[in-house]
């Protein structure tokens, strides 16, 4: 892993694994010898651990591999459909509401 850390420029794609917010696909804002940043959130080069962090639970950065994108794709697309209203749904056609509900019952019965 401190292979890849090493690497880190300004510009490129990391996944930053938060204790409670999950997986995100950030960019590096900054970096130097030591350190690369997302946004305001200083990550150490040798570990890949936010600056700073405190007990076992903390954000820290993590190469962006295809698993992870696809992980993060799925929780983004699970979280869309699990925060849709009522009257979101109600407005879908009916033939469309048939096939999710087809897709989950297939998916909780497979």
């Amino acid at each position: 892993m401190a292979d890849w850390l090493e690497t880190l420029k300004e510009g490129d794609e990391v996944v930053v694994s938060g204790p409670w917010s999950g997986l995100s696909l950030e960019r590096i804002t900054r970096a130097s010898a030591t350190q690369v940043a997302v946004g305001a959130t200083k990550f150490r080069r040798s570990d890949g651990r936010q600056v700073g962090g405190k007990g076992y639970r903390f954000p820290t950065i993590k190469e962006p591999t295809p698993e992870l994108r696809q992980k993060i794709a799925h929780d983004r697309v699970a979280s869309k459909l699990a925060g849709m209203r009522p009257e979101s749904w109600r407005a879908l056609p009916l033939e469309t509401l048939e096939a999710i509900a087809a897709l989950i019952d297939g998916a909780a019965h497979g």
